[in-house]
């Protein structure tokens, strides 16, 4: 698992948070049910939702929490009432390498990506881990090569 993780890390060295960023994402209105937001899961592979209220983002809720939200309060609760409270911000131009770390303890949750003062994307594990694969892909091919 070290090894795993030291690999993965030294793949993103060189490498800055807005080289990655989600730009296109999932959103839910914060007004709106449970019941709407079951149905953004079963239609689609996204596991990670931006809570907007009046165009801004708010909050993020995942799959796992709506699953929860159903479970515990019904399709009828509004996701104001169950959405994750707890933002995380990443700066656009942080390394990689230096918030690795911090995406790995939070690999649940939807993180935004600020630039000058104003959110550019988002950003989770998933897409990480995707973006590591496709650069260790890209740097077996170039090795090959030669």
């Amino acid at each position: 698992m070290e090894a795993d993780y030291t690999e993965s890390k030294f793949m993103l060295k060189g490498f800055k948070v807005h080289d990655v960023v989600m730009k296109d994402y999932p959103k839910i209105d914060a007004n709106a049910t449970v019941k709407s937001a079951v149905a953004l899961v079963l239609d689609s592979q996204n596991n990670n939702f931006l809570i907007m209220e009046e165009g801004t983002p708010v909050r993020t809720l995942n799959s796992d929490q709506i699953i929860m939200a159903l479970s515990k309060k019904g399709e009828e609760e509004f996701i104001y009432n169950v959405m994750d409270r707890n933002l995380i911000f990443i700066d656009a131009n942080s390394l990689l390498e230096n918030v690795f770390e911090l995406i790995q303890l939070n690999k649940s949750r939807l993180m935004l990506v600020i630039e000058n003062n104003e959110m550019v994307g988002t950003l989770d594990i998933g897409n990480l881990m995707e973006f590591i694969l496709i650069n260790e892909i890209t740097i077996n091919k170039v090795h090959d090569k030669n």
